[in-house]
């Protein structure tokens, strides 16, 4: 039974860029303080984001989910990348369960830099382009401005944040412009219409957010999202007339090296009407950008006196393989309880053996090259003159060189799907660090 404790309302406004009075700002970072400690949810108040374009956002999505499964099958996942686009009624799996309801996703566009590097470690997810319903005809323009408002709402909100662990009001904004983003539109039918059906859990089974913060738009269904207490106990997290509800995700948790912690928080609507839902993941995180929160705002003040930040996150690939990770895995692949997870502890124990041994191949392999390219440029290619024997063993010392990279490369990779499995499905905190330094310890060519 969920908890009649409400969660804190926070007036935005002062953070907006074009607010009249900045004078509350102190007041509201120590409001916005609170609710991270207390909660990792809030609600948001005058925002600034206009009242028509926050209900016609979901006006629409209804409008597309009351299409027929052809109509909306148009626009399925399977004809992008797997991840933007239509995902139909109970494909979502959380915690090996079926999630009883159906949505679209967008996500911000991989330049092809990203394509490219991600390509080269194995990853395809989030590659591709969004898709966009042709019914209604004006869905993607308003999704478009809807996004707009959410990115500029979610730097007033990150600069809110930034006051209130004591940094500049702008210390995050120059290493957050332009990070990477995720809009989810989510139709969810009563739960009652899967009754009977084993493999369906919830609404939305409980789970953490990735990103660092969600902005959440709710039609004003009642009793649906609950929140875990800090005393075990769900809250209603019930919609507020002319609130967005904020939650903190996993990136901001790592950010603030766990000071204020990402929160558990989940679906179940039992109602007789369909309930629309729209959740902007704004910001996510840095691109490819390293970042540490200040080490004597956080270590300190969670009592860790090793001075020895969390490791950091870059949104993209801890993204990028969270959902590659999410779109493939069964029932069949979870862990098993507590001898599960000393597995994968084994596994994580693995990764940064892997890594040294990744590095110093490439190094071998990139000097190689550099003494053929030397000699080919003297003397001309392998075509024209005959290879010394020096230069045959040299070359095919590379090639196996190359082979033990991408061995190497391919258990790197399962290393990182199975912790993230972990993380998404049973939240480890040990593995969950080692997670989110998933860019750190992959390393570029």
């Amino acid at each position: 039974m969920p908890s009649n404790v409400s969660l804190p309302i926070i007036d935005i406004s002062p953070f907006l860029l074009n607010a009249a009075d900045k004078s509350r700002k102190p007041t509201i970072a120590k409001q916005m303080r609170h609710a991270c400690l207390e909660f990792g949810f809030m609600y948001i108040t005058n925002h600034g984001i206009p009242a028509n374009l926050v209900a016609g956002v979901r006006d629409l999505a209804m409008q597309f989910f009351e299409l027929p499964d052809a109509e909306k099958d148009k626009i399925h996942i399977s004809r992008s990348d797997m991840a933007r686009g239509y995902q139909p009624l109970g494909q979502n799996i959380t915690r090996y369960k079926r999630d009883w309801h159906e949505g679209i996703d967008f996500y911000a566009a991989a330049t092809p830099t990203q394509t490219y590097m991600l390509a080269a470690r194995g990853v395809t997810a989030l590659t591709g382009p969004n898709q966009y319903p042709y019914t209604p005809p004006s869905f993607r323009d308003t999704v478009d401005t809807y996004i707009r408002h959410c990115t500029s709402l979610g730097m007033a909100v990150m600069r809110a944040v930034a006051l209130s662990l004591g940094l500049a009001e702008d210390h995050f904004n120059n290493i957050m412009a332009d990070s990477f983003w995720c809009l989810r539109i989510i139709g969810y039918p009563p739960l009652q219409e899967a009754a009977g059906d084993a493999q369906v859990g919830i609404s939305c089974g409980e789970h953490c957010d990735y990103g660092c913060l969600t902005i959440l738009n709710t039609d004003d269904t009642t009793g649906a999202l609950q929140v875990l207490g800090k005393d075990g106990v769900w809250l209603a997290a019930d919609p507020v007339p002319g609130c967005f509800v904020i939650n903190i995700g996993d990136m901001l948790r790592n950010l603030t090296n766990g000071l204020y912690q990402s929160t558990l928080h989940r679906v179940i609507h039992t109602k007789g009407s369909y309930r629309v839902s729209t959740t902007a993941m704004r910001p996510t995180g840095v691109k490819h950008v390293d970042m540490f929160v200040t080490k004597a705002v956080v270590c300190v003040e969670m009592g860790d006196t090793s001075g020895t930040p969390r490791a950091p996150g870059v949104a993209e690939t801890l993204l990028q393989l969270k959902i590659s990770c999410i779109k493939t895995t069964t029932a069949e692949d979870a862990p098993g309880g507590e001898e599960g997870s000393e597995k994968l502890r084994r596994v994580a124990d693995k990764i940064p053996a892997l890594q040294r041994e990744i590095v110093i191949k490439m190094r071998i392999r990139d000097g190689m090259e550099r003494m053929i390219s030397a000699k080919n440029a003297l003397t001309g290619s392998f075509r024209n003159n005959k290879p010394t024997p020096q230069e045959l063993e040299m070359t095919a010392l590379m090639k196996k060189s190359n082979k033990k990279l991408d061995i190497l490369k391919h258990g790197l990779q399962k290393c990182f799907v199975r912790c993230l499995r972990e993380l998404v499905y049973r939240r480890a905190p040990p593995v969950a660090p080692l997670c989110l330094s998933a860019a750190r310890l992959m390393p570029s060519e």
